[in-house]
């Protein structure tokens, strides 16, 4: 269903915008395989991919409406999260691994 599919999916960018912070703390320690406009590109990517699969949640119709609900009143808290990796992202490579200290 495109409920499962949404789900499964946000909850693989969620775990990729935690790579991506992980990928450029290597980075600012000299230790990643990646550059950091690979790395900055990835983050932008996810972060977007994220914020379609939890619209795509939010406007299905095959939840029910108080589950819809909570998801909305849930969404804050998802962009936070993905706002706070994509800081942290572009300051650490900015700035270096001392940023995120």
């Amino acid at each position: 269903s495109q409920v499962l599919r949404h789900h499964m999916m946000a909850d693989m960018m969620h775990d990729a915008l935690r790579a991506d912070v992980n990928n450029a703390a290597a980075a600012g320690r000299g230790a990643s395989t990646q550059t950091d406009g690979q790395i900055l590109r990835a983050t932008t990517s996810h972060a977007a991919q994220f914020r379609r699969d939890l619209n795509g949640l939010q406007q299905t119709r095959e939840l029910p409406a108080d589950v819809r609900a909570m998801l909305a009143a849930s969404r804050p808290a998802r962009e936070a999260y993905i706002a706070l990796a994509e800081r942290l992202v572009r300051s650490t490579l900015r700035d270096g691994f001392r940023s995120v200290r």
